[in-house]
């Protein structure tokens, strides 16, 4: 993060599978707010699952 903010970035963007509650956890530690979410994102072994779209903005 640092180092985009070094670079000039306004925001980083991520999406995570919605079944991850650790990663999400982990994410909104940093302060990434949750965006949005892809509806059937995602399939693995024939189960569809959605992902959650996150976002950290700069000051």
């Amino acid at each position: 993060m640092q180092r985009a903010r070094e670079r000039g970035l306004e925001r980083i963007e991520l999406s995570v599978l919605h079944e991850n509650a650790a990663a999400r956890a982990l994410y909104a530690q940093f302060d990434f707010q949750i965006e949005g979410r892809r509806v059937r994102d995602w399939k693995h072994d024939g189960v569809y699952q959605d992902s959650i779209l996150m976002a950290f903005a700069f000051n």
